[in-house]
């Protein structure tokens, strides 16, 4: 069982996003990509759990397989397992301590799920343009204009903190309704 753990609006959390980018731009060139700061850490005055969530949009579908190895070298675990739910995002995790694999397979004992790690940062490597691009992007950027939808969406993230959950993607899944309803707004 795991519990969710938000703390505060961070104001160093922008500064590290500048770090991971400026990491990821340095290993994915000559790639052209776009890398965004997304997730309740990019929206100023959002507790969150302390994890910096990146997305980075890529021109061409086949530029995801590309991007698979110089971001491990980077020290990101590459977490496999969800291509067969999302066949078009390629997903990694960095972890603070070191020594776990840097892939994750389907049938691997999920790290990214467990409690006991601490994450640093989760990464998603998408198609620019495409709808999980669009829908991070528009996602944040309602939340960090509208503050009826911030509150709505902090005082439910709250509500579920309270609670113990088989994973944080449990946890994950138990948002959606909330974050679908301000993306139709």
């Amino acid at each position: 069982m795991a519990k969710v753990q938000l703390v505060p609006y961070d104001a160093q959390w922008p500064e590290k996003f500048r770090v991971l980018k400026e990491q990821l731009e340095g290993k994915l060139a000559p790639m052209k990509v776009s890398i965004e700061h997304i997730g309740s850490t990019s929206v100023p005055n959002m507790m969150a759990k302390p994890i910096i969530d990146v997305i980075v949009g890529v021109e061409k579908e086949e530029e995801l397989q590309y991007a698979i190895d110089p971001i491990r070298e980077l020290g990101y675990t590459y977490v496999q397992q969800y291509e067969t739910i999302l066949p078009n995002r390629r997903y990694f995790v960095r972890f603070k301590e070191e020594g776990l694999p840097d892939i994750i397979r389907d049938g691997d004992h999920d790290f990214s799920q467990d409690a006991d790690f601490h994450h640093e940062a989760h990464l998603h490597v998408v198609v620019k343009g495409s709808n999980l691009w669009e829908r991070h992007l528009q996602f944040r950027d309602i939340l960090r204009s509208s503050e009826d939808s911030l509150e709505a969406y902090a005082s439910v993230k709250r509500k579920l903190a309270l609670r113990e959950w088989e994973s944080t993607n449990e946890y994950a899944k138990a948002k959606t309704s909330v974050i679908q309803g301000i993306l139709s707004r």
